[in-house]
């Protein structure tokens, strides 16, 4: 896993800057299915959207929906899904992930992964809205619509 080092339009560097500490520590509990900690990571209010057609594309408004989003997805996937990180840059307003996730969907047995981009906009040490960006939408729809 690659820390990328950067600066941020603010001066800091991108892996002493709090919300790279932050977001990091956002992954590293949903690596751990810590969801509390995950969902402490978005302000009450956040939005997260995410591209494409697939069961979780579409708007997650709400540390509830956005809690529930994730679950969903690890419910699907179980011990087999990851995330490996290729890089994070941040700065005062944005903190950005360079994602790598993978999984298995425990009914359909289908194998999945594709790159990724998060965007995260930050404000008091917390994400008030989020993007996900899939590099192939249409193989990430394929993981979630193929049939069993």
């Amino acid at each position: 896993m690659a820390d990328q080092k950067t600066t941020g339009t603010q001066g800091a560097s991108s892996t002493s800057h709090p919300n790279y500490a932050t977001v990091r520590k956002g992954y590293e509990a949903f690596a751990r299915r810590d969801m509390a900690a995950v969902r402490d990571l978005f302000a009450e209010d956040a939005s997260v959207r995410v591209s494409g057609s697939s069961p979780l594309a579409g708007r997650h408004l709400g540390r509830d929906a956005i809690t529930e989003m994730f679950s969903h997805m690890l419910d699907a996937m179980g011990e087999s899904h990851k995330v490996d990180i290729d890089g994070i840059l941040a700065n005062d307003d944005y903190a950005v992930v360079l994602a790598h996730p993978t999984g298995t969907h425990k009914e359909k047995g289908v194998a999945g992964g594709e790159s990724q981009v998060h965007v995260y906009r930050m404000r008091d040490g917390k994400a008030i809205k989020a993007w996900v960006i899939t590099t192939d939408d249409y193989s990430v729809e394929e993981f979630w619509w193929q049939p069993t």
